[in-house]
């Protein structure tokens, strides 16, 4: 059997790759510049945009009181027997707290502190501080 030419010469192919490789090259130059708009962009935020409190850069709804635990105790120190949702509406809008949904995240403390056996609910259906004996 006689063997057929290929149907590309070779340096046509030569030709191809040698495209191709500039081609990778104008894409790396583009790359590096690219990036370092990127990174001069990264400085300028960072150095506009700044925590301005000790929050770490958390949202605190604008609260600046004690922590959602202490409020907890606080609350149930002055009036035992309150119900969760009486004591979130107490401490709701005074309690330091990261959370995007402030409510729930009170209702959340007071469940695992309720949890923890730290708070225990009365006979009336209210919660109190428990007893450590």
């Amino acid at each position: 059997m006689k063997k057929r030419p290929p149907a590309i010469s070779p340096a046509a192919i030569r030709e191809r790759i040698r495209r191709y490789d500039q081609e990778i090259a104008n894409f790396d130059a583009q790359s590096a510049a690219a990036k370092l708009k990127r990174d001069a962009l990264a400085d300028f935020l960072e150095s506009v945009v700044k925590p301005t409190d000790n929050t770490n850069g958390k949202h605190t709804n604008g609260a600046t009181g004690e922590g959602p635990t202490a409020a907890v105790y606080r609350v149930l120190r002055e009036q035992p027997g309150l119900t969760p949702s009486q004591i979130v509406a107490k401490i709701s809008g005074t309690v330091r707290t990261g959370a995007k949904n402030r409510e729930k995240s009170l209702y959340q403390t007071v469940l695992n502190l309720k949890n923890q056996q730290k708070i225990k609910a009365t006979p009336e259906g209210g919660l109190e501080i428990a007893n450590k004996n």
